[in-house]
């Protein structure tokens, strides 16, 4: 399709967009990726460009070097949840994910999502408290990657409704610096401080050779 239609510089390669990182490609592209699967096709989105349609092949997860699962980020999150009567109709469920995403794009801080949340009586909405982005189901931590804080995710299908997330506030993790002259002043100070260990060493054993010890009977 991409070889046929597109305009696109990529359409020589059939579509193929490689790697990219979240912030790459804009963020109409991103907010669609947020809520994709591996192997799932969006529906067409609007760019100032045209009208693009992704497939997301496959997905990873790089950190930072020295980062480890407990100096993940930490995010305070507030969830809109719209219920969704079981054996519900498609039409039933296209109002919900309609509405999901009016709410979302209406509400611009955690305080109005949790308003519209009260006003519709939503039990299952509110404020998630803390909570280490490590410790969310996958398609939560792919619904708010990159997710600028105070912006309404896309609405999500999920069991029994549609769940809109919103980020009140992030805590990244301290990533140490690994730039080149962070790594030579580390690497300097441990040689300074092995060869004052060196230095103390020996002007103890020199001490303890010179003392004089008097013993008394």
């Amino acid at each position: 399709m991409a070889l046929n239609f597109s305009k696109s510089p990529s359409a020589e390669k059939g579509g193929d967009l490689g790697w990219n990182r979240i912030g790459q490609l804009g963020a109409e592209l991103d907010n669609a990726l947020a809520g994709m699967q591996p192997g799932q096709l969006s529906e067409p989105i609007r760019t100032n460009d045209g009208y693009t349609i992704l497939l997301l092949k496959t997905q990873r997860t790089t950190g930072a070097a020295g980062s480890s699962e407990t100096e993940s980020a930490v995010v305070n999150l507030q969830q809109l949840f719209i219920p969704i009567p079981e054996g519900a109709s498609p039409a039933v469920i296209a109002d919900a994910m309609d509405g999901a995403k009016i709410s979302g794009e209406r509400a611009k801080s955690c305080e109005a999502l949790d308003k519209i949340s009260k006003k519709i009586g939503s039990t299952l909405s509110g404020n998630l408290g803390d909570l280490k982005t490590s410790a969310l189901a996958p398609r939560q931590r792919t619904l708010i990657r990159g997710l600028p804080p105070l912006k309404a995710s896309q609405p999500m299908r999920m069991s029994g409704g549609v769940v809109v997330l919103m980020v009140c506030r992030r805590d990244e993790p301290k990533v140490p610096d690994m730039s080149p002259a962070a790594q030579r002043e580390r690497i300097a100070n441990r040689l300074r401080n092995d060869r004052l260990g060196i230095l103390a060493r020996q002007y103890l054993r020199d001490l303890r050779r010179a003392a004089f010890i008097e013993v008394r009977q």
